[in-house]
Order: structure tokens, then sequence, then C-alpha cells
């Protein structure tokens, strides 16, 4: 349990006591429906019964008659944007049962329903702010503090217990209740989207209560791929065991669900919480987490980690609009943007006088060159965290914080890079399949400029950007520069990590395969092609990575895709001319 003071569940065992005592029958109990966040509340609350020795029957809101004595599970379900808990105080109140009892909930709204309570009901709020407007509505029932009933889970007991689970009876109960095929795609997901041992797991919730997520959020919300009524024991009890052993592995969690922080939590993971859209999460936490110091609410403590962002830019002025729009909605005070303009004019002055307000932004002129750009722009970084966004990029709500904390827990990470979707979800490029440390055979799949995040250390012991590499050099390279700078960073001994949970926003290039899109990729793999080269890689492994996209474009010709089979095949020729130029000096 990560109740602090186990005394805490003391008056909730007084309450179940006299309920018992009171009761003329069977006590119903009534399961609150939900995902599988409201699993580990479900089981949870069984461990408790077990506790207290009381075995109350499953019924149903409709079930319920005169002189029943009956409880509702926990949740967040009292509160306007839900019915369930209160359909079940209306019922109880039409037709007149003998005793009431709410198990742990956040409360809100639903005053005159509160009012119309008397002493037969007993109300349990899970936080200070839902008692306090219980209070205040006058009602005559009584109401009473005490955990998330998540919390009173034992994990090892929980595991136990589900090793003796199986048999026919209850898989035909499953299938009885709707939930096998359910249950089936439960277990698949989360072997699917398990998260790599050590790594990080984002889950954020787009739901009415959501906070954080935009439209089209690409980052799992784990807990809605499970929901029920809960209607017997081993369900939930399976549906958390599972959950459980889900966030196990993860060193690191970041999310807005209250029930995944939880069970992390329970599996003593790191955990970042962000609010839900009624302060839910901010009242649990103050009222019963923290104590623990792996449990932290963003915004309770000052973030010292400074971001120090280099922007190398040309011909581009709605776009660098939006990304300093994205900066200005970032929840992180400690940043500086380092503006590098190539342009002719002084086109972008009046942008950055708009945004100067809200963060410090430096303009520094140089040669034309992205690679000269960010040279030009290290020399007046002062962060400790040092990035490039692309002048076309923009970021998410809240991420500036996310690899702030990523770092903040781990003390040992030297660089950390993620993925890019566009507006629409879309992506392109061969993404590694899981979170991990990044190798100088995963790099290539592993980071692309923009998503990349640095310890300014790393960077002082890499050096400068090779400006014969990149867009704008002048040279037929006109991409590898930030894969050459992230093997250098590797060959010093820095870890880097690849979060598939960072995920920053960008616009799809390659849609068609065209001839402008040809020549564009010409320069990339001929810059590919001069980086494999001058790294040092074995013998074996350029005419290896030519093989596997020549067989791509013999796999496109046969498809019946003739552009991608022509774009493909002159990939690899590019990627050649670019290995044949040798390992000529950095200019």
């Amino acid at each position: 349990m990560l109740v602090k003071d186990t005394r805490a569940w003391q008056p909730l065992r007084d309450a179940l006591d006299a309920l018992e005592a009171d009761a003329p029958g069977a006590i119903k109990y009534v399961p609150n429906q939900g995902n599988a966040g409201d699993a580990l509340i479900a089981a949870g609350t069984w461990q408790f019964f077990e506790d207290c020795q009381i075995a109350p029957r499953y019924s149903s809101t409709r079930d319920i008659v005169a002189g029943d004595t009956a409880i509702y599970s926990g949740g967040g379900n009292l509160v306007p944007e839900y019915d369930n808990c209160r359909d079940f105080l209306a019922r109880c109140l039409q037709v007149g049962v003998a005793r009431a009892l709410v198990l742990p909930h956040s409360i809100r709204g639903h005053q005159d329903l509160l009012r119309r309570l008397d002493t037969r009901f007993t109300l349990v709020c899970r936080d200070l702010e839902s008692l306090a407007r219980v209070k205040a509505t006058g009602t005559r029932a009584e109401v009473m503090f005490a955990p998330d009933m998540a919390l009173y889970i034992d994990p090892e007991r929980l595991f136990a217990r589900c090793s003796r689970y199986g048999g026919l009876r209850m898989w035909a109960r499953f299938a009885r209740y709707g939930q096998l095929h359910t249950y089936a795609g439960w277990r698949m997901a989360l072997r699917r989207l398990r998260p790599a041992l050590g790594g990080a797991l984002c889950v954020i919730r787009a739901d009415a209560e959501a906070t954080f997520a935009e439209p089209g959020d690409p980052r799992r919300d784990v807990p809605s791929f499970y929901g029920s009524q809960y209607r017997f024991r081993e369900e939930s009890d399976l549906v958390s065991r599972d959950l459980l052993a889900f966030v196990k592995s993860a060193y690191f969690v970041w999310t807005n669900r209250l029930h995944i922080g939880l069970a992390a939590a329970l599996m003593g993971c790191n955990v970042r919480y962000l609010d839900n859209a009624y302060g839910k999460i901010r009242a649990l936490y103050d009222a019963w987490l923290s104590h623990l110091p792996s449990v932290r609410f963003e915004g309770e403590k000052q973030r010292t980690p400074k971001f120090s962002l280099v922007m190398g830019t040309l011909g581009r002025t709605e776009e660098i609009g939006r990304f300093l729009e994205s900066l200005k909605r970032q929840d992180y005070p400690a940043v500086e943007l380092v503006i590098v303009d190539q342009n002719p004019d002084d086109r972008l002055l009046p942008l950055i006088e708009a945004y100067r307000p809200y963060f410090p932004i430096e303009r520094v002129v140089s040669s034309k060159g992205l690679s000269r750009a960010r040279n030009a722009g290290l020399q007046h970084v002062t962060g400790d965290l040092v990035a490039f966004p692309d002048d076309d990029c923009w970021y998410p709500d809240g991420l500036l914080s996310y690899v702030a904390s990523r770092f903040e827990l781990d003390a040992g990470l030297d660089g950390l890079t993620g993925r890019f979707v566009d507006e629409n979800g879309r992506t392109e490029g061969r993404w590694l399949g899981r979170s991990q440390v990044l190798n100088r055979y995963t790099v290539w799949r592993g980071a692309i400029s923009f998503s990349i995040f640095l310890r300014r250390g790393l960077v002082e012991c890499i050096g400068p950007f090779d400006e014969t590499l990149g867009v704008g050099a002048g040279t037929a390279w006109g991409a590898g520069e930030e894969t050459d700078y992230l093997l250098r960073g590797l060959q010093a001994g820095g870890r880097i990590m690849f979060d598939r949970e960072l995920v920053l926003r960008h616009p799809v290039k390659t849609s068609t395969f065209d001839e402008a899109a040809r020549e564009r990729q010409g320069r990339y793999e001929s810059g590919f092609g001069r980086v494999i080269r001058r790294a040092g890689f074995p013998a074996w492994y350029f005419p290896w990575v030519c093989v596997r996209t020549l067989a791509g474009s013999l796999v496109a010709l046969f498809a019946g895709r003739p552009a991608q089979a022509r774009f493909k095949w002159h990939s690899v020729q590019s990627r050649i001319r670019g290995w044949r130029a040798g390992v000529d000096s950095v200019a």
C-alpha cells in the first residue's frame, strides 16, 4: 500500500462494519463501469472487503429495491461529466434503501442531489476539495475522507491470487458477459505496446478530462484499451495484474491518467503527473501521494535545466511563427531561443520582437548552410540542454517538461531523441519499434535533427557540425550532419536514448516520388553514404544497406509502383556516390 498512514483506512473499515451489522440481508455491491484504471479500484476494493471479512453480492443500480443495503464502487464518477454514481444515488432515494455507502470518490457538482441525501447515506471523499464541496451543500449524509481504493492494492498478494485463476468456468464467465474478446484484445495490445526495460512510458488521455493532448495525439491511452462493468472479481484482478506488469519495466512514467500513475508507483517506477481537466489528479496527489519521492506533480518543483534551442532559417516566416507560438504554449519557463538568420533581409524582426516578451530570443546572422547556422548558434548557447529545431517544425504542449523530466530522472543520460508526425498523424522513414539506447547501427532509425536533445557537456565534447554536410552546404552531401554529429557523440562515450514517447511535429515531405522528391532524396542519400564511409563502419555494412534498398526497389517495381522503384534506385546510386567521396577532412 502506498498510503503513508494506514490509519487513514480505519473510518472506512468502521463504516463497513456498521453497514454489515445493520444489514437485514446480503449487502449489494454495484461496480463502477469503466476502463482499466477502474479495474485497479475494483481490485483494491476486493482486497479491502476480504480484509474486512465481508462478501457483498454483485448487483446493478436497477436491481436495488426498498430496504436494501448497497455499496457503490469508488472512482471519479460523481462529477457532472458522468452519470453512473448519480443514477445509483437517485435510485436509492427513489426506492427507499435501508443504507447506502459510496466508496471513495472525487465529487463535484450535483448539489441538489446531495442536499436530498439523509442519514441513511455515507459518502466517502478521496480528496479534501471534494470533502469541502460536499459539506458545503448542507447534506445530511455522513461524509468521510479516505484514500482511493487502488491505493490499498498489495501487488504481491494480487499476483499470487491471479496465479490461481483459470479453468473453463472462469473463461465461460468472461464469455457470458461478453468480455472474452475484449480481454484477449487487451492482452495483445499490452504485449505490442510494452515499454522497453528501463525506458519511458507516456500515457496521455484525450477524452473530456484531458488537458494536455492535442487532437490526434499519437501517445497511447492505455487504460482506455479495456472497458467493462467488472461483474466478477477475477476480471478486475486479471486486468489489474496485466496493467501492473505492463508498467513494471518502465523506468519513468509521464501521464495525466490517475491510475496509470498509481500503477507505476505501486511497481516502484518514477512518476510525473499532469492534471486532468477538473483538478482531480492534483487533489489526489496532495492528499495521498506527495510523500512519495518517486511521484511528483508537474509544476511543484522549480525545474533547473535550461534549454538552449538553436534554429537556423532561410526563406520561412509563417512556419517560424507556428514554432514560436508552440514555444509560447510550453509550460516550461527555462528556455532561450537562438535564431540564426540567413535571410538577405530583416523579415523575421517583427516576429522576434512579438515573442521576446515570452522568452529570450537572440538573433544571429550567418552565411548560408544549415551546419554553418548551427555552429554559429552554438557560440551563443547558455543552457544545460541543447536542441536544434527546424524552422518548419513545432512542439506539442508539454514537450519541454517531458524532456527535462527524462534528463532529471536519469543522470547518466547524455542525449534524448524522438520521432515526429505531421498534423494528420503521418510520418516518414522507418523508426525503431521500441525505446532503446542508441548505437552506431540503430542511430539511423532513431533520430532526426529537430528531435535531438543533448546535454551541453556532450555538445562541447563533440565540437562543431561538419559544414560540408547538410542543406545549403554547397556540396553534394545535402544531409547526414545530425547523424554524423550523434555518431561522434557515441564515439565520445555519450549515452543517447531513442524515446518513442517523444513525438514532435513536422510536415511529411516524401508523399510523392516525383522528380523534385528524387533530387532531394539524392542529396540526402549522398550525405548518408559519405557519413558511413567516414565513420569507419565494417566493410560489410555499406553493401548491406545498399542491397536492402535495392531489394525494396525491385519489390516496388514488381508491385506495379514504378515511381517508387525509380526513387529507391536513385537512392542507391546517390548513396554510392556519397560513399565514394572518401574520407576527406572536415572543411
